[in-house]
């Protein structure tokens, strides 16, 4: 691959699986185990925003893909997927929980001379609670909140990519309990062969959230992944490894299957798993589909007409229209919607 008219040496594609192999190494050494240590142990660790989400094509293979990212949503999990994007995308997703927890995330992305960017927003909101003073009596409501604002970039090198992502990240527990944090990812993504990607990815790194003088680490969590395209039957095959600092390894796994409807729009549908999910019937079990338009001359609805259009006058290349569905056992269902236009 080149961007513009730049060649790429090869030597940057042997660091690029190099840097993979580093990465195997931390998930699975000292650094890792101290990485988990140094949080406290299981479920200690702050910043629940920055580990959710992400794509809803993902979600729908049981949050796997690591290495077959393809949105603006690889700001968030593996910025080096960033420049798989051909084309600027800009998405929205909506994630419903349970107990009236939701989530949206904006992301944008795409190519430019100097490599892929993109950039992103996320916002969790935890409901409405009531709170109580020591003797038990109500002193109210709240409404627990987090954001972060994320940037990322990739280098694209023909058959490897690398990039790197930095967030800016704000809790609030309650009036009187905030917080603010700092992280940074990186990422690598290969493929040997054309049928097989490679990725691995150090994400959260960074300063801990300082309530008041009582401090939560960040999720310092560790990736790898594959992915397998066999692209005369429309199939793509994805396993995950992620371990994150406060919690034990798990393992992810999906598979996408695309139909041609017509020429100008195809559909997929997925599905895939994840261990430790909670349990319950159908828990760990994941989901999910989508359609995409994709018309050569962008759109020909007059109302829709000027929408994102180019200098060129291009106008949006496509639109997609993705539900995944992530059952949480006891706890109930969460039902993730997105919406997707391309330039």
């Amino acid at each position: 691959m080149t961007t513009g008219e730049r060649s790429v040496p090869q030597s940057a594609g042997a660091a690029a699986a190099l840097m993979l192999v580093a990465l195997a190494v931390i998930a699975t050494g000292p650094a890792g185990r101290v990485a988990a240590a140094s949080a406290g142990g299981a479920g200690t660790a702050g910043g629940v925003a920055i580990g959710v989400g992400g794509s809803a094509r993902s979600l729908g293979m049981g949050g796997a893909g690591l290495a077959d990212l393809r949105d603006p949503g690889a700001v968030w999990a593996n910025p080096a997927r960033l420049a798989a994007l051909a084309a600027p995308e800009f998405a929205f997703m909506h994630g419903r929980y349970v107990q009236g927890v939701s989530l949206e995330q904006l992301a944008v992305g795409g190519p430019t001379r100097w490599g892929a960017f993109g950039g992103g927003f996320t916002l969790l909101r935890m409901g409405t609670l009531d709170s109580y003073a020591a003797d038990g009596a109500a002193t109210g409501a709240f409404s627990p909140s987090e954001q972060a604002v994320s940037a990322g970039w990739a280098w694209p090198g023909g058959t490897w990519s690398a990039g790197a992502a930095a967030t800016w990240y704000r809790s609030q527990l309650a009036s009187d309990a905030k917080a603010n944090a700092f992280a940074g990812d990186v990422g690598a993504s290969v493929t040997p062969v054309p049928m097989l990607s490679l990725a691995a990815a150090v994400q959260h790194l960074g300063t801990g959230l300082d309530y008041g003088g009582k401090t939560s680490s960040l999720p310092v969590t560790i990736r790898g992944g594959a992915a397998v395209t066999l692209a005369d039957l429309g199939l793509v095959v994805v396993a995950d490894g992620v371990k994150p600092s406060d919690g034990d390894l798990s393992v992810r796994a999906g598979a996408e299957k695309s139909f041609a409807v017509r020429s100008d729009v195809s559909i997929a549908v997925r599905a895939g798993w994840r261990s430790g999910a909670p349990q319950g019937s159908l828990s760990g079990l994941a989901a999910g589909a989508d359609v995409f338009w994709h018309p050569d001359g962008g759109f020909n609805d007059p109302a829709l007409a000027g929408i994102g259009e180019s200098p060129e006058g291009r106008g949006v290349t496509g639109f997609r229209l993705s539900y995944a569905w992530t059952p949480l056992g006891e706890l109930g269902d969460a039902h993730w919607f997105a919406v997707a236009l391309s330039f």
